[in-house]
């Protein structure tokens, strides 16, 4: 069940986005290398302003997530049962801790974590609560740093923070660094990794609401997995994979991150794994559904 969760896990790691065409949103892996690029492809009614983040020192936030997956499997073209996992649900607190002229220096604590129904998994995700990070966007929300405090950590936990540690990444939006109106559209080219395969990402975005503090988006996200050799010691190769996600999210300009939303979508992955001369393919197509909502 472990291993499910965290290919689960893996799977949402683009946090409230959609799908678009493969014509409409292809993607060249070589645009996935360095810092995400954004590209504005309409800058959308008047009038327009600048979508620049600005929190204030010690603003908090709590925000709870719950993410619901199906996954399937096949090895060497036959179908291998699993059981599907369970709702995963979190709790997130947030502080604004720092505000410069060019940074935001955010920290987020997992106050709440469970597993519906696996009292093993749910013991393992209780031990995550208390968990903290940090996260440092630009002043337009673009990713510069983050990660968990993961030093004392049980380091069967450490697999799965990892995850979370991305999706703590993902909830953050880069916005264009030139005035918009509702109605704007944007690409963002980003690679992110998760359960030891690299996605490259390319996520279209539309402002369909903005009063100059709050906003709201419809997210289009085509992924492509990176083919790679995971090394001789572990004998995995990733042969390709997709991923298609479709939803919306909203926030305001107070906080680095989306507020609330729903996302839905599949990714797939191939794998060849070798083992004492013996060389197996398998197949994982999970579908997520995931919702953040802030707490009243």
């Amino acid at each position: 069940m472990r291993n499910v969760i965290a290919l689960a896990t893996a799977a949402l790691l683009l946090i409230l986005t959609a799908c678009g065409s493969d014509d409409a949103l292809a993607i060249d892996i070589e645009d996935c290398e360095g810092p995400p690029q954004v590209t504005v492809n309409d800058s959308g009614a008047e009038p327009r302003e600048l979508m620049e983040l600005s929190p204030t020192a010690g603003h908090s936030a709590g925000l709870d997530v719950a993410i619901t997956t199906g996954v399937s499997a096949r090895r060497d073209g036959e179908d291998v049962p699993l059981e599907a996992p369970p709702t995963m649900r979190f709790g997130i607190e947030l502080v604004i801790e720092n505000v410069t002229d060019d940074e935001i220096e955010m920290s987020f604590v997992y106050d709440d974590a469970e597993l519906g129904g696996d009292l093993p998994m749910d013991d393992m995700l209780e031990s995550i609560t208390g968990t903290s990070g940090f996260i440092t966007t630009t002043r337009s929300g673009a990713f510069v740093d983050g990660g968990f405090m993961t030093e004392e950590m049980d380091p069967l936990l450490v697999s799965m923070v990892e995850q979370l540690d991305q999706q703590m990444v993902d909830m953050t939006v880069p916005f264009p660094e030139e005035p918009v109106g509702v109605g704007a559209e944007w690409q963002v080219v980003s690679s992110v990794d998760g359960g030891g395969v690299t996605f490259c990402n390319k996520a279209s975005y539309v402002l369909t609401d903005f009063d100059g503090d709050a906003y709201q988006l419809d997210t289009e996200i085509t992924q492509q997995a990176i083919p790679t050799t995971q090394g001789s010691d572990t004998g995995i190769d990733v042969v390709g994979g997709s991923g298609s996600f479709t939803g919306q999210s909203a926030g305001t300009l107070s906080l680095p991150i989306a507020v609330s939303g729903t996302s839905n979508g599949t990714t797939s992955v191939e794998m060849k794994l070798g083992y004492d001369e013996t060389e197996t393919t398998h197949e994982y197509e999970t579908a997520v559904e995931m919702e953040i909502a802030p707490r009243s």
